[in-house]
């Protein structure tokens, strides 16, 4: 807790980020991953499998870009630099630790974007109505024509729901007000990728299954809200949450689907 606490307060990101809570959410990853490392291993393992599958499809290898870097737990990072001439990662913010670790190779570029485009909105002002709400944003700019591969690694269900999570602490928003604003989240990152000019790989959980000790499912939960992806992929379980983490009454298992889009 000491060490967690110490990096919230010395990590240097943008006032959203603090504030929305975007840097806590990245610091309690890193605390889970440290708690779970050995059933996370699998999960980390399959997504790494699927984005050099989609290396193998590229036919040049000028620029990849990444987008939902976060601790670079799910990167095959030193791959990346020895076939890209260029790596750039992209995430809210990044934590020291992960810059540090990775100062050897000279060929990343670490940018601190919104990638959703909503949050950067909802800091300058909180909206009181549904009509309020931030129309997201394309980081469409960082993908120009050198980028030869795009990645959005473990992103896509995430991306409302800080924002959402904040819109109910701070704007008394009923979460289920929220759901078509989050669909319109997804869709848009959905659309940024299927019109990306170049090689595509995601990875994103899509479903959350709430089991109790005896293996029955308590609840299910949609995390696209009703949306599809594009097309079929592999798919895997990931023991997000065992036993004990966010209760000791059930488990949080989320499957998983990675596919690569062209």
């Amino acid at each position: 807790m000491l060490r967690e606490a110490f990096q919230y307060l010395s990590t240097p990101c943008e006032p959203y980020a603090r504030r929305l809570g975007y840097l806590g959410e990245i610091i309690g990853i890193g605390g889970r991953y440290s708690r779970h490392q050995v059933l996370w291993d699998e999960h980390l393992q399959h997504t790494r499998g699927v984005i050099r599958d989609a290396v193998s499809q590229c036919q040049r290898h000028r620029k990849a870009v990444v987008l939902g870097s976060g601790m670079l737990l799910d990167i095959p990072l030193e791959f990346l630099s020895d076939t890209f001439e260029k790596v750039v990662l992209v995430d809210v913010l990044h934590l020291r630790g992960s810059r540090r670790q990775w100062h050897h190779l000279n060929n990343l570029e670490f940018v601190c974007d919104d990638i959703s485009g909503v949050a950067r909105a909802l800091h300058d002002a909180i909206p009181t109505s549904q009509e309020q709400l931030p129309i997201p944003q394309s980081c469409a700019d960082l993908i120009d024509h050198d980028t030869d591969l795009l990645i959005s690694a473990n992103l896509l269900s995430q991306l409302p729901v800080v924002p959402c999570d904040y819109l109910q602490r701070h704007a008394g928003f009923d979460p289920a007000l929220l759901h078509d604003w989050s669909q319109t989240i997804i869709h848009h990152h959905l659309e940024l990728l299927a019109n990306a000019r170049c090689t595509t790989c995601l990875v994103t959980d899509i479903r959350h299954d709430y089991l109790d000790r005896a293996g029955k499912v308590l609840h299910q939960e949609d995390m696209l809200c009703g949306l599809q992806l594009p097309q079929s992929g592999h798919c895997w379980q990931w023991p997000l949450a065992p036993f004990g983490e966010q209760s000791n009454d059930y488990q949080v298992t989320a499957t998983v689907c990675g596919l690569v889009m062209r």
